[in-house]
């Protein structure tokens, strides 16, 4: 996420395992080129009230319903429009494909062009 250009204020997950990896990685490293991330927390977001963490990140704004299906859709569709993703249909369904991710997957060489 960090490496595509996004900026992560804050890392929640209820998986304890997830949450060690993001502090070691992205919190408690020395030698890194990523931007540190203040804060990676143990919690579950569906009960972490969205003032709580407005109030964490330094922020006045939420969006609490980031795990609602319209609210996905609407952040999917935002990150086709700028280039991030891109948009395939097969039968009924819809994938949404992270070009730069699948070609480091798929290639020898870990570089890309980053977001601007």
């Amino acid at each position: 996420m960090i490496r595509s250009g996004l900026r992560c204020l804050a890392a929640i997950d209820i998986d304890p395992v997830a949450i060690a990896t993001l502090r070691a990685n992205l919190v408690e490293r020395q030698d890194s080129d990523l931007p540190i991330v203040a804060h990676a927390l143990d919690r579950d977001l569906r009960k972490f009230k969205p003032d709580q963490l407005a109030a964490l990140i330094g922020t006045n704004r939420v969006d609490a319903k980031i795990a609602e299906r319209q609210a996905a859709s609407r952040y999917l569709k935002a990150l086709v429009g700028i280039g991030v993703l891109r948009e395939q249909t097969f039968g009924k369904e819809k994938l949404f494909v992270h070009p730069k991710l699948m070609s480091l997957l798929t290639r020898d060489s870990n570089t890309f062009i980053a977001y601007r």
